[in-house]
């Protein structure tokens, strides 16, 4: 009686009737080689492909975009002109934007009822 506990026996060998498996690359680095002392030679410091930008060039993409809100990142709390927060929004960050997008599928959700008819019938 065979034991149900072991492992499986191993897969049949390939037999030799088949094609020769293709050869491995030769080990010669030249190709490797010249690539890396292409990318040495296009980057860094030294080869200047990296350039400094301004302050006045760099934008703020920390805040998380909603979709189907607005296209630019809101101002920052408390700066001038900025809107009021509702009073359940925390500002900024993740919950703001998740309270924002939960508000606005709200709003569409309700204006859709189909639950308004007058069928009071059963």
């Amino acid at each position: 009686m065979p034991s149900f506990g072991g492992p499986p026996p191993p897969p049949p060998m390939p037999s030799s009737s088949g094609p020769a498996p293709p050869a491995l690359p030769p080990a010669g680095g030249d190709n490797r080689d010249s690539l890396l002392a292409a990318i040495r030679g296009s980057g860094g410091k030294a080869g200047g492909g990296l350039r400094k930008v301004k302050d006045s060039e760099k934008r703020d993409r920390s805040a998380a975009m909603v979709p189907g809100g607005e296209s630019s990142a809101p101002p920052p709390p408390g700066a001038s002109g900025s809107p009021s927060t509702p009073a359940g929004d925390q500002g900024g960050g993740l919950a703001g934007a998740l309270a924002a997008a939960l508000s606005q599928r709200k709003k569409k959700v309700s204006g859709s009822d189909d639950e308004k008819d007058e069928d009071d019938d059963w």
